[in-house]
């Protein structure tokens, strides 16, 4: 039976969060207490270098939240990501889905946070094809990811943001390698930056 396909996890989040934001949130217009919230949103899009694609490189997307507080400068960080040939992964060395959970520094780097920069690192899942099946089933496997870059916000609430990252992760079954990366990877995008508002000073 062909693996089930479950539905994007950060896509579901933002999906359900839309109307809370077009009820609860204000964009960020660059000004706001010091008791908030800052929700960035990044879009991404990019790949890495590996040998055992035919052309040496594979193409992904990433769509990523990432949460703070006004006065601290940690985020938490959640995000969904792909790398792979076509809409569906079937080869070892392509990523189905992956779902990550980071860590990051973040340090304003302009007045109101309009540039920041930003890295850490965290933990996650991944789901890469099984050799011989053609994409029909899947293995899973604990990754460790480390990522740093910028975002700067050109017009109200919408950004540029660049993505370097650090990408490892290992599986084997006696002398069969099922997964293995250890890749650097590059992603390019747009984000967009919310201010919640929180009661008191």
């Amino acid at each position: 039976m062909p693996a089930q396909r479950p539905i994007s996890m950060p896509i579901f989040i933002l999906c359900m969060l839309i109307p809370f934001f077009s009820q609860q949130l204000q964009a960020s217009e660059l000004e706001g207490g010091e008791n908030r919230l800052i929700l960035t949103v990044r879009m991404g899009q990019g790949g890495f270098q590996d040998e055992r694609a035919e052309d040496n490189q594979l193409g992904g997307g990433q769509l990523t939240f990432d949460l703070r507080h006004s006065a601290w400068p940690l985020a938490i960080s959640y995000g969904g990501e792909y790398y792979k040939k076509s809409p569906h992964a079937i080869y070892t060395y392509e990523i189905e889905t992956m779902n990550v959970l980071n860590l990051l520094y973040v340090y304003p780097f302009t007045k109101n946070d309009r540039g920041t920069l930003f890295a850490g690192g965290g933990l996650g899942r991944m789901e890469v094809p099984l050799d011989g099946t053609e994409g029909k089933e899947y293995e899973y496997d604990l990754l460790f990811d480390i990522e740093a870059g910028v975002n700067y916000i050109v017009w109200k609430s919408l950004g540029l943001c660049g993505v370097y990252k650090y990408l490892y992760a290992n599986k084997e079954e006696g002398d069969v390698v099922l997964i293995d990366f250890s890749e650097h990877i590059i992603l390019l995008g747009l984000s967009y930056t919310f201010n919640i508002n929180l009661p008191g000073k």
